[in-house]
């Protein structure tokens, strides 16, 4: 019974010293802020050439932290882009008028509707679908 334990205290001290240290660098690595590596600023400098503030043509961890900054304060000013004006559809003038045209569909009989619709003229017809 002691010696089980004795295992059971090694075994709780164990996992908690991993649980520790598992939180300690979680907290550390959280903390700091990585810059860019090499590579990773070449790419940023052939996107954002207006980044490299001294034009040497090497983008710095500085460069690329200034750029960042200005980039986000312009940002916050712009919200969303204004919509679109809104347009007042055009209403053909025939409207206004008291009667329809003489050609108009309406005043055909269902007979000649149906003659139209078969033709095919000027549109697409059911008929045939």
């Amino acid at each position: 019974m002691k010696r089980m334990r004795t295992i059971m205290n090694k075994i709780h001290r164990i996992v908690v010293f991993v649980i520790l240290v598992l939180l300690a660098t979680t907290v550390s690595s959280n903390g700091q802020i990585q810059s860019p590596s090499e590579a990773r600023l070449a790419q940023i400098l052939k996107r954002f050439p207006q980044a490299d503030i001294n034009k040497d043509g090497k983008l710095t961890a500085k460069e690329f932290e200034a750029a960042r900054k200005q980039f986000r304060q312009s940002a916050q000013g712009k919200a969303r882009p204004a919509a679109a004006p809104k347009t007042t559809p055009a209403v053909d003038p025939g409207w206004e008028k008291d009667k329809f045209p003489p050609h108009a569909v309406s005043l055909k009989t269902p007979e000649e509707i149906m003659a139209i619709s078969k033709r095919g003229a000027a549109g697409r017809t059911y008929a045939e679908a």
